[in-house]
């Protein structure tokens, strides 16, 4: 009877800890769940001004105040009326008209939430760099004093990569002119405590005349800012027929570059970059791009621009960096630049493809001929390293040869007879 009893009993508690178990697990993935609605819940029901075109052939918007379930349409100002026009000093383009694309989840268009998301209420509080501009520059060149720049290369740089810098110098930034088009560059870069490299620094700009450093603190977490002052930097002290913006392990063949863009004339507001769409964020905080369901509440982006290099125009960082004003950021400043502030400053965004190497797919493909033939060159991980960079002097000799050839064809053509 006794032993019977005992049996009885281990079977009991055997039940009573798996039951506590189970409960457990439902309650932890319950709790999970909740907090990610929360998270949701808690941006999308506050009512924000965005604006949004209506349909192709209408050029009038609707602004839309965002609730967890309702949509209410006002009438409102044209899709970028956010955005001031461009002073006389940045040459005005027609704005063609321009639909934004839906970012399909579940198939409902979170382009609305997303806009909201991003916009700032006025009582929200006012980042010193991103929304107030409160930049002050120590090292200013002169770059674009009394020069008609055609392209101007605006090159993200570590205030260390002392040794990266030289390289662009030997390499595509010896550049200045091709094709009757005037070439510059600068170097971004913030602010660094170590007085031994900021005297470097100081040395460096003196001997070379293209650095640019502002007063914001240098450091991964401020990339959004570090982006925003670029464009604060060029907007007051700059102008360009187009810019290229780069990060320092980024090889780039000017020569193409330049052929790219003397073959059609990009419209006011356009992005030319590697183009991703269909991706969400990464929530691993193992990763160095986690982001928390708080400070990105949605799980798809719209499509978005790689950082690593892109082509605009002057009036499409005009529009963002007016823009910005109310914009909140997110630590990852190229999805910063190229959805919070392109959706809301109107700005279109166009694939280059064709014209870009990545070493990521592509390394074992990396040679002269390819090189002659890319205009950038994208090094995701460090696959590539500086190899391309040392293929410059092949490059040019092999292009300045092409040149000498085709001009004693041609008159070899126009003198025959």
């Amino acid at each position: 009877m006794i032993p019977k009893l005992k049996r009885v009993l281990i079977s009991l508690c055997c039940f009573g800890i798996c039951g506590c178990v189970y409960f457990g697990l439902r309650l932890t993935r319950t709790k999970d769940f909740l907090t990610k609605r929360d998270h949701t819940d808690q941006f999308i029901v506050k009512e924000q001004a965005y604006y949004r075109q209506a349909d192709l052939n209408n050029t009038t918007a609707k602004r839309v105040g965002v609730k967890v379930s309702e949509v209410s349409v006002k009438t409102a100002n044209p899709f970028n009326g956010e955005a001031k026009q461009p002073t006389e000093r940045i040459k005005h383009r027609p704005v063609s008209s321009y639909s934004l694309p839906p970012t399909l989840f579940n198939g409902t268009d979170m382009n609305p939430k997303i806009m909201a998301f991003f916009t700032k209420n006025a009582s929200d509080p006012r980042d010193p760099y991103i929304n107030l501009h409160q930049f002050v520059y120590s090292l200013n060149p002169s770059v674009c004093a009394n020069t008609s720049v055609f392209l101007m290369m605006v090159i993200h740089s570590a205030p260390g990569n002392a040794k990266k810098r030289d390289l662009i110098r030997k390499t595509y930034g010896s550049l200045a002119k091709y094709r009757g088009r005037t070439l510059a560059h600068v170097f971004i870069m913030g602010r660094t405590t170590d007085d031994k490299l900021q005297n470097t620094i100081i040395n460096e700009s003196k001997l070379y005349g293209d650095i640019v450093q502002g007063n914001l603190p240098d450091s991964y977490s401020n990339l959004p800012q570090k982006h925003i002052m670029s464009m604060d930097w060029y907007i007051h002290h700059c102008n360009s027929s187009y810019i290229l913006k780069l990060d320092d392990d980024v090889f780039i063949n000017p020569y193409r570059v330049i052929d790219f863009l003397a073959g059609g004339d990009l419209t006011q507001r356009t992005m030319f970059c590697t183009k991703i769409s269909g991706k969400g964020p990464v929530r691993s905080s193992k990763y160095k791009s986690y982001i928390s369901y708080q400070e990105y509440p949605f799980d798809i982006y719209p499509s978005f621009c790689l950082g690593y290099a892109y082509i605009t125009t002057p009036e499409c960082w005009y529009s963002m960096h007016e823009v910005s004003k109310n914009s909140k950021a997110l630590r990852m400043d190229d999805v910063f630049v190229s959805t919070a502030l392109a959706m809301k400053a109107g700005v279109r965004k166009e694939d280059f493809g064709k014209i870009v190497f990545d070493c990521w797919y592509h390394m074992s493909h990396l040679n002269i001929e390819t090189l002659r033939k890319k205009a950038i060159v994208i090094d995701r991980a460090n696959r590539c390293g500086s190899r391309p960079f040392h293929y410059w002097d092949h490059i040019k000799e092999d292009l300045v040869s092409l040149r000498t050839f085709n001009n004693s064809k041609k008159y070899q053509e126009n003198n025959i007879g």
